[in-house]
Protein backbone atom coordinates (compact mmCIF):
# COMPACT_ATOMS: atom_id res chain seq x y z
CA UNK A 1 0.00 0.00 0.00
CA UNK A 2 1.32 3.44 -0.90
CA UNK A 3 1.56 5.97 1.88
CA UNK A 4 0.47 9.35 0.58
CA UNK A 5 2.42 12.27 2.07
CA UNK A 6 0.67 15.64 2.44
CA UNK A 7 2.38 16.94 -0.71
CA UNK A 8 1.39 13.92 -2.78
CA UNK A 9 -2.13 14.17 -1.38
CA UNK A 10 -2.34 17.79 -2.56
CA UNK A 11 -0.93 16.73 -5.90
CA UNK A 12 -3.52 13.96 -6.22
CA UNK A 13 -6.31 16.28 -5.13
CA UNK A 14 -5.30 18.92 -7.63
CA UNK A 15 -5.31 16.28 -10.38
CA UNK A 16 -8.90 15.41 -9.64
CA UNK A 17 -9.86 19.08 -9.69
CA UNK A 18 -7.73 20.05 -12.69
CA UNK A 19 -8.68 19.57 -16.30
CA UNK A 20 -9.23 16.14 -17.79
CA UNK A 21 -5.78 16.38 -19.36
CA UNK A 22 -3.57 13.67 -17.95
CA UNK A 23 -0.58 14.96 -15.99
CA UNK A 24 2.89 14.20 -17.25
CA UNK A 25 6.20 13.62 -15.57
CA UNK A 26 9.44 15.07 -16.72
CA UNK A 27 12.00 12.29 -17.22
CA UNK A 28 14.51 12.15 -14.40
CA UNK A 29 17.29 14.64 -14.95
CA UNK A 30 20.26 12.79 -13.50
CA UNK A 31 23.51 14.63 -12.90
CA UNK A 32 26.49 12.57 -11.85
CA UNK A 33 29.67 13.53 -10.02
CA UNK A 34 31.62 16.12 -11.99
CA UNK A 35 28.62 16.67 -14.29
CA UNK A 36 26.48 17.83 -11.36
CA UNK A 37 25.40 21.44 -11.58
CA UNK A 38 23.92 23.48 -8.74
CA UNK A 39 21.35 24.95 -11.16
CA UNK A 40 19.71 21.54 -11.54
CA UNK A 41 18.48 21.26 -7.95
CA UNK A 42 19.50 24.63 -6.54
CA UNK A 43 22.40 23.29 -4.47
CA UNK A 44 26.03 22.54 -5.33
CA UNK A 45 26.00 19.09 -3.74
CA UNK A 46 23.84 16.53 -1.98
CA UNK A 47 25.37 17.51 1.37
CA UNK A 48 24.72 21.23 0.73
CA UNK A 49 21.06 20.46 -0.07
CA UNK A 50 20.60 18.39 3.10
CA UNK A 51 22.29 21.00 5.30
CA UNK A 52 20.26 23.93 3.93
CA UNK A 53 16.91 22.16 3.80
CA UNK A 54 17.33 20.79 7.33
CA UNK A 55 17.51 24.36 8.62
CA UNK A 56 14.65 25.75 6.52
CA UNK A 57 11.54 26.81 8.41
CA UNK A 58 8.25 25.17 7.50
CA UNK A 59 9.68 21.90 6.21
CA UNK A 60 8.76 18.46 7.53
CA UNK A 61 11.66 16.05 7.99
CA UNK A 62 11.13 12.30 8.27
CA UNK A 63 13.50 9.37 8.42
CA UNK A 64 12.58 5.81 7.58
CA UNK A 65 15.01 2.95 7.10
CA UNK A 66 17.85 5.43 6.66
CA UNK A 67 16.09 7.48 3.96
CA UNK A 68 15.60 11.15 4.82
CA UNK A 69 12.57 12.84 3.28
CA UNK A 70 12.07 16.58 3.50
CA UNK A 71 8.69 17.96 2.43
CA UNK A 72 8.61 21.67 1.61
CA UNK A 73 4.97 22.74 1.14
CA UNK A 74 5.96 26.33 0.28
CA UNK A 75 7.78 25.05 -2.81
CA UNK A 76 5.45 22.05 -3.45
CA UNK A 77 8.58 19.91 -3.27
CA UNK A 78 9.65 16.62 -1.75
CA UNK A 79 13.36 15.91 -1.33
CA UNK A 80 14.50 12.33 -0.70
CA UNK A 81 18.07 11.59 0.39
CA UNK A 82 19.59 8.12 -0.02
CA UNK A 83 20.94 6.46 3.13
CA UNK A 84 24.68 6.05 3.64
CA UNK A 85 24.49 2.29 2.97
CA UNK A 86 22.70 2.72 -0.38
CA UNK A 87 24.80 2.05 -3.52
CA UNK A 88 23.84 5.49 -4.95
CA UNK A 89 24.91 7.41 -1.82
CA UNK A 90 25.30 10.37 -1.82
CA UNK A 91 22.16 11.10 -3.81
CA UNK A 92 19.04 13.22 -3.60
CA UNK A 93 15.84 13.31 -5.62
CA UNK A 94 13.89 16.55 -5.90
CA UNK A 95 10.27 16.13 -6.94
CA UNK A 96 8.27 19.30 -7.47
CA UNK A 97 4.72 19.88 -8.62
CA UNK A 98 4.74 22.51 -11.37
CA UNK A 99 2.08 24.03 -13.61
CA UNK A 100 3.10 24.64 -17.21
CA UNK A 101 0.82 25.65 -20.06
CA UNK A 102 -2.23 24.76 -17.99
CA UNK A 103 -1.00 21.23 -17.29
CA UNK A 104 0.28 19.85 -14.03
CA UNK A 105 3.64 18.11 -14.03
CA UNK A 106 5.80 16.41 -11.49
CA UNK A 107 9.31 17.64 -12.24
CA UNK A 108 11.86 15.19 -10.92
CA UNK A 109 15.57 15.80 -10.74
CA UNK A 110 18.16 13.49 -9.25
CA UNK A 111 21.58 14.64 -8.13
CA UNK A 112 23.74 11.57 -7.62
CA UNK A 113 27.41 11.65 -6.70
CA UNK A 114 27.98 7.89 -6.90
CA UNK A 115 28.74 5.61 -9.84
CA UNK A 116 26.83 5.93 -13.10
CA UNK A 117 25.34 2.45 -12.69
CA UNK A 118 24.07 3.10 -9.14
CA UNK A 119 22.70 6.51 -10.13
CA UNK A 120 20.89 5.14 -13.18
CA UNK A 121 19.25 2.44 -11.04
CA UNK A 122 18.15 5.03 -8.48
CA UNK A 123 16.65 7.28 -11.16
CA UNK A 124 14.78 4.30 -12.61
CA UNK A 125 13.41 3.41 -9.16
CA UNK A 126 12.06 6.95 -8.75
CA UNK A 127 10.46 6.81 -12.19
CA UNK A 128 8.82 3.48 -11.34
CA UNK A 129 7.54 4.85 -8.03
CA UNK A 130 6.04 7.82 -9.84
CA UNK A 131 4.37 5.56 -12.40
CA UNK A 132 2.87 3.40 -9.66
CA UNK A 133 1.64 6.43 -7.73
CA UNK A 134 -0.01 7.84 -10.86
CA UNK A 135 -1.63 4.49 -11.61
CA UNK A 136 -3.05 4.31 -8.07
CA UNK A 137 -4.38 7.87 -8.40
CA UNK A 138 -6.01 7.06 -11.75
CA UNK A 139 -7.59 3.91 -10.30
CA UNK A 140 -8.98 5.82 -7.33
CA UNK A 141 -10.37 8.52 -9.66
CA UNK A 142 -12.05 5.99 -11.93
CA UNK A 143 -13.64 4.29 -8.90
CA UNK A 144 -15.29 7.57 -7.87
CA UNK A 145 -18.84 8.15 -9.18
Amino acid sequence: MIRITPLLFLFALSLSIASATEPAVAPPDVKLGANANSNDIGFSSVQAALAALSKKEGVEIREKQGWTTISDPSERTIWTFAPIDHPAYPAVAKRQVVLKDGNMFLDMRVLCESTTEACDKLALQYQQLYNKTMEDIRKSQSAQP
